[in-house]
């Protein structure tokens, strides 16, 4: 708000709920309560922001309780009916990560300090086709602690009834392990270097080693004989697999890095090489169920248009809300997807193009130009691919579990020692 004076901010929301009444005189005013991340928002302001409308006619949606309770700070909102959610995910970005132990004490911190005019439970993620476990848990907070449960032990009936009954308890082990592995103390999903304009200052990978995540990959794999037909099942592997493709590919380049600090061209070369390698493998392996692949999603955004027209402006907005969302990156990669078709059509020609520069001035004893990089890329793999026409499969390519199988023979020992690749410089 332009004012801190409290008579203006009471006044503010007072014109605010005046006018839903108008529309309708039994309005309840539902309110995010993001806002009050803001720093300008001490305590008194809040209580003079939510003052001039009545408790039962507006409840607040506490927007990221997992992370950033503001119920908390603000005394659960002087009164007024709020709920706590979940909400994790930015972007809809992917990435094995989350934070059950957290859910859990802090819906129990709500119930028990709050349950007056705590309403329910809800989650308010940006993306779906994720990291269900987190959201399952969350929403099972409804019903009750004893239903619910210490979340490690829910994890384990997670797994257990995910595939069915015939894998019961080699399937709760597994997600016993990922819980151990991923679920205990994470915080948003992010789908990683491999999803995200190159540069030779990206942090270090989140992910840590690839080797737990190939290891529960294989571990997925082997149940293939008798959970194969169950999507759930298909889609865990697939998603298990991007995520060592993608720790698997943070390896890689942060040798390539190494090679570069150390001006060493020819270590640079071959790991460069093998960055294009990984990103080809992961390029099949996300186009082998249509939960990540590109075509899926551009075949639905065009389906909304009545004319050509249309079509092609709704193309538009669908691929750039996937990379640089807005005309010129204007919060580029902020809902970037590891799906199959964007890895090969628009990620491969970014690190591509990376490589080859970065190595050209590594060649000739020059400082790479990251602020270059950024121009030449925007200009000629970004910008034209918002309006390319090109169109994408929506149906599998190739079967998951046999593709897996095939990239397990490659990566599986990718903890021990190099993955058996062949390298063409470039």
């Amino acid at each position: 708000p332009p004012k801190s004076d409290l008579d203006y901010l009471a006044a503010s929301s007072k014109a605010v709920f005046s006018a839903m009444q108008a529309g309708d005189s039994q309005a309840v005013w539902l309110m995010q309560g993001w806002l009050f991340l803001n720093s300008f928002w001490h305590l008194d302001r809040v209580r003079a922001y939510l003052s001039s409308v009545p408790n039962d006619r507006m409840v607040i949606l506490d927007l990221t309780s997992e992370a950033a309770p503001q119920w908390t700070r603000t005394e659960a909102y002087f009164g007024k009916p709020f709920i706590w959610n979940t909400l994790h995910d930015y972007g809809g970005q992917q990435g094995l990560i989350g934070n059950l132990p957290k859910i859990h004490d802090g819906f129990a911190s709500a119930l028990s300090k709050a349950s007056s005019n705590l309403e329910g439970v809800g989650i308010t993620m940006e993306g779906m086709w994720t990291n269900y476990i987190v959201y399952d848990y969350t929403l099972s907070q409804a019903w009750g602690r004893s239903t619910t449960g210490e979340p490690r032990a829910w994890a384990r009936r997670f797994g257990a009834r995910r595939y069915g009954g015939m894998v019961s308890q080699a399937a709760s082990d597994i997600w016993d392990t990922l819980y151990g592995l991923v679920y205990t103390s994470g915080g948003g999903p992010r789908s990683g270097q491999v999803a995200s304009r190159p540069s030779m200052n990206l942090g270090p990978s989140p992910r840590g080693p690839a080797a737990p995540f190939v290891a529960v990959w294989h571990s997925l794999q082997e149940l293939s004989d008798k959970v194969g037909s169950s999507k759930a099942y298909r889609f865990d592997l697939v998603d298990v697999g991007r995520e060592a493709l993608t720790a698997i590919f943070d390896q890689h380049l942060s040798s390539f890095r190494a090679a570069v600090s150390q001006k060493n061209v020819s270590a640079a070369q071959a790991e460069g090489a093998r960055i294009l390698i990984v990103m080809d493998d992961f390029d099949r392996l996300l186009s082998t169920d249509e939960n990540f692949m590109l075509g899926r999603w551009l075949k639905m955004a065009r389906s909304w248009g009545a004319t050509p027209e249309e079509q092609r402006w709704l193309d538009w907005n669908a691929r750039n809300q996937l990379t640089l969302w807005g005309p010129t990156g204007e919060i580029v990669d902020y809902a970037t997807k590891s799906w199959g078709g964007l890895a090969r059509a628009y990620f491969r020609p970014r690190w591509a193009l990376f490589v080859k520069r970065v190595v050209e001035a590594l060649s000739a004893d020059k400082a790479f130009d990251q602020g270059a990089f950024n121009t030449e890329v925007l200009n000629s793999v970004e910008q034209p691919w918002q309006h390319a026409n090109d169109t994408f499969p929506t149906e599998p390519e190739e079967d998951a579990i046999q593709v897996s199988e095939q990239l397990l023979k490659r990566y599986g020992d990718a903890c021990e020692h190099e993955p058996s690749y062949s390298i063409a410089f470039i």
